[in-house]
């Protein structure tokens, strides 16, 4: 399949996900950890790439109220929704706008530029690290985020197996797979290719208690969506049963399993 098709798929399931999205608590979590990570001077130009529903920039922006932020996604409701967020926030000090990060076109450098769990999405990650690096200042930063191998165990594997059962695979899918980010020597793979070298990654625990309702609705406002949509309504009704009954079994005494969202921030630093 084309890139293009890779990217309409990416962009509707993220469409149909908008208004779900923030109910998911890690994204501001890490959002945070990047604001520990970062020290901006007064008029300080940030971009935030794959920005969805707003979560790293209008922490930064809320903090850092001198400086000046762009915000960019591919999908047009995630950026309604960061614009309603902003609003609300009385910022003035945030613009947004609906572009793909593979085709960014800027006459301006930027201080810093961030990418929260978006690198793993894309088609040509590669070729997308060099363009952001290619657009920061001489002695800018670029902090991007991916999920470690273990995030998200074991309910991703026990709702793909049973996709499987309907013939729903995600290796038979083009869209490309987050886990080729998870560790350390992958990004340093990327970074090698980019001919860019990675100043840091670190890896910070991202964990909490979630019941098992909690983690279908987060499989239903993820990437997961799309897939579960090809189900027919009976096939729906008996994969959500399956899934709840194998959780279950991973419940503690407080009938919860917990969630692990443990996350790579990558820092780069333009020589």
């Amino acid at each position: 399949m084309e890139d293009t098709k890779v990217k309409e798929d990416v962009l509707a399931t993220f469409d149909t996900v908008a208004k779900a999205y923030d109910q998911v608590p890690f994204f501001k979590t890490s959002a945070q950890y990047i604001q520990e990570m970062i020290d901006l001077e007064p008029d300080a130009k940030i971009l935030d790439v794959a920005c969805g529903t707003g979560n790293v920039i209008l922490q930064l922006a809320s903090k850092f109220k001198d400086a000046n932020f762009l915000g960019v996604d591919i999908a047009q409701a995630m950026l309604d929704v960061a614009v309603t967020k902003s609003h609300a926030l009385g910022l003035n000090n945030t613009a947004f706008d609906c572009r793909d990060i593979e085709q960014l076109d800027m006459n301006v450098k930027f201080d810093l530029i961030t990418c929260s769990y978006a690198m793993f999405f894309l088609p040509n990650p590669v070729d997308t690290l060099k363009l952001l690096v290619a657009l920061l200042e001489v002695g800018g930063e670029l902090i991007f985020t991916t999920f470690t191998d273990e995030a998200f165990s074991p309910s991703s594997q026990i709702l793909i197996e049973e996709l499987q059962n309907y013939g729903i695979a995600l290796e038979d899918k083009d869209a490309p797979d987050w886990k080729q980010l998870t560790s350390k020597e992958q990004i340093l793979q990327l970074c090698e290719k980019a001919g860019v070298k990675a100043e840091s990654i670190e890896v910070r625990d991202i964990r909490y208690p979630m019941n098992v309702t909690q983690w279908w609705e987060l499989k239903m406002s993820t990437g997961y969506r799309g897939m579960i949509n090809e189900l027919s309504d009976v096939a729906f009704d008996t994969v959500k049963q399956n899934y709840f009954k194998k959780m279950q079994e991973y419940t503690n005494a407080s009938n919860e399993v917990m969630l692990i969202a443990d996350t790579l921030f990558t820092k780069i630093v333009k020589a």
